[in-house]
């Protein structure tokens, strides 16, 4: 667009006169992004209709006319250079830069801004544009590890910093071995010799002493000091493959790897280490016990992710498949399976090599241990991260209907109600799961309805209306307030240090075991629990409802007291629930039956006198 046209534009629309700097960018030729539309480009500018004529057509908007105001507030303005453009004409060769050389990518867009430098969310946000929302995240983890070879780029060390074009190209093994040297910290000094292994792997020539490297190395692990010992052995495996690269005799270095495997903490070990790592410390736990059954079958139940994986393979490997699976079952009976080792076996179930496995415990043992696990990281998280178990539990559509294959009617409803009453799942993905177990036993649809006249009287609790909705507000309450602000208690105390002499954490771990068993309880009693309608009871026959009068057969007293449900007991106003001795030893007693009974620490015979029925 001519400057002439430009002052045509402002002449039509005066209110583009704050903007000329972003109207200047609508020339005959550049290009626009329509968020709907996509790639469009200027054609011309219509002064008759005071319209832009712009091609939208790879989505088939050719030659639309749109108000320039509408241009230039709305859409996405590209100057010349843009790395977009360039995708948009030359898709080829922008993509093969995108797959197999993103530092040139990179380069390529840095260098097309004056200053040579981009902040890390402008350059994210070009370069979500470039791979796509949903390849991207993946893409720019690898991309920034190849990021750190490519010298000609200053990579940020902080989130505020830049990424920026360097004026003279430094060899990045040059700057790992300076920056080996002045680093003090003996866990980045660790991290910067993998470094150099890894160029040195490569086949790139190192200039300077790695020999030195390699005496530093070993003094800072022999010394040990500020180095946990997962960092500790993690290093030791650089030292050894850094003396094999020189052609040292491994052995003869000092204080071995083998050494840190006497340590009691195994566990703490393994959760230290990096994936990489997960595969050689196995081994050489293998190396250092000779019997390494019962440490990795340890290790692997408190195991998540790839570590779990690597454990599992590790045993079937040695033919230790019978103590992997009795191990499972084990710990399946024991609800001790964590969350982590259930979702395992929930996505590895149909794996040729690991159903004999699985199989054993996929049953609706499963799915319980499931939702309380899956309960339990909720309370036990101080984020808002997703936990992996309830998407998959969510998400996988045959999951439901495997692990109740072999239920009863009355198991499931128990796992229907344990899930309602779990916290891990939001109130529509709970009716989601629910509507799977209502496929295959549809008497659970009264879960829904609120009715559930199903149960068996067996270990059922009959209550009344206005106890139910008490007993449920102080579930809620304890869930949603006692539960959460111990969860808090334990984060403030874990950040005042050692834990083993810290006692306001070891109190709030206690009172996390009273408030979590008392949950357990509440969630056990809710689902046993009937509502009755006290209202209607019979006139002749003690029942639940009842106020009764009795009269002690020598003396004359009488003592005036009701029945009523399991949560109602208010000895105060004479109310007894219906569970207790003497409302058990008068149920379906007459006018005029004569029983004994201990009432006030006085045993006499007492003939049921009057009955009414209670009213609230």
């Amino acid at each position: 667009m001519t400057n002439k046209m430009n002052e045509q534009i402002l002449e039509r629309n005066p209110s583009l006169a704050s903007a000329k700097d972003k109207l200047a960018m609508l020339t005959e030729g550049s290009y626009c992004i329509h968020r709907s539309w996509g790639f469009g480009q200027v054609k011309t500018y219509d002064e008759a209709q005071n319209r832009l004529i712009i091609d939208f057509s790879d989505t088939g908007h050719r030659d639309h006319p749109m108000d320039p105001v509408f241009c230039v507030e709305k859409l996405e303005l590209l100057p010349r250079s843009s790395i977009l453009i360039k995708q948009h004409n030359d898709p080829e060769r922008i993509n093969l830069l995108i797959k197999e050389n993103p530092g040139e990518l990179i380069r390529e867009i840095i260098k097309e801004i004056p200053e040579e430098e981009i902040s890390a969310p402008e350059l994210e946000r070009i370069l979500s544009r470039l791979v796509g929302d949903t390849k991207f995240k993946r893409w720019w983890t690898k991309a920034k590890k190849s990021l750190i070879q490519n010298s000609s780029i200053a990579v940020p060390k902080r989130a505020t910093e830049p990424y920026a074009l360097m004026e003279c190209h430094i060899p990045r093994e040059s700057e790992l071995l300076e920056a080996f040297y002045a680093t003090k910290p003996p866990h980045k000094k660790i991290i910067l010799a993998e470094e150099l292994l890894s160029l040195c792997s490569s086949g790139k020539s190192i200039e300077g002493d790695l020999s030195k490297a390699l005496d530093t190395l070993s003094e800072i692990l022999t010394d040990g000091k500020k180095l946990t010992p997962a960092q500790r052995l993690q290093g030791m495996w650089v030292r050894d493959d850094l003396a094999k690269y020189l052609g040292q005799e491994v052995q003869e270095l000092p204080f071995q790897a083998a050494s840190l495997l006497h340590e009691k903490d195994l566990q703490a070990i393994a959760k230290g280490l990096a994936p990489n790592g997960y595969g050689r410390f196995l081994k050489l736990l293998t190396q250092v016990h000779s019997d390494y059954t019962q440490p990795v079958l340890e290790l692997l139940r408190n195991s998540s992710g790839k570590f779990t994986n690597e454990c599992v393979q590790l045993l079937l490997d040695n033919n230790l498949q019978a103590p992997l699976v009795s191990a499972l079952k084990r710990w399946l009976d024991e609800r001790m399976l964590k969350a982590p080792i259930i979702h395992w076996a929930i996505k590895n179930r149909r794996s040729r090599r690991l159903i004999a496995v699985i199989e054993p415990i996929m049953v609706p043992a499963l799915l319980n241990a499931a939702f309380y696990a899956i309960d339990e990281e909720v309370h036990q998280s101080t984020g808002n991260a997703r936990i992996q178990l309830a998407d998959t539990l969510s998400e996988d559509p045959e999951i439901i209907q495997e692990l109740l294959a072999l239920a009863n009617t009355e198991t499931a409803r128990d796992l229907a109600y344990t899930l309602l009453m779990k916290q891990g799942f939001n109130d529509l993905t709970k009716r989601s799961i629910l509507a799977r177990f209502i496929r295959l036993f549809p008497s659970i649809q009264s879960l829904i309805s609120g009715s559930d006249d199903s149960k068996s009287s067996e270990g059922q609790l009959i209550v009344s209306a206005e106890s139910m909705e008490r007993r449920k507000k102080e579930y809620e309450h304890l869930v949603a307030v006692d539960i959460p602000n111990n969860k808090e208690a334990i984060a403030i105390a874990r950040e005042h240090g050692d834990l083993r002499e810290n006692a306001e954490y070891k109190m709030a771990k206690e009172d996390q075991g009273t408030l979590m068993a008392r949950k357990a309880q509440m969630e056990r009693e809710l689902g046993q629990a009937i509502v009755k309608d006290f209202s209607k009871v019979p006139s002749d026959t003690v029942a639940i409802g009842s106020t009764i009068t009795l009269k002690a057969q020598d003396s004359n007293k009488e003592y005036q007291f009701s029945i009523l449900g399991a949560w109602d007991s208010d000895p105060e106003k004479n109310i007894l629930s219906y569970k207790t001795p003497i409302a058990q030893a008068l149920i379906n007693k007459k006018i005029g039956d004569a029983l004994e009974l201990d009432i006030s620490g006085q045993t006499e015979t007492w003939v049921v006198a009057r009955l009414e029925c209670w009213r609230f």
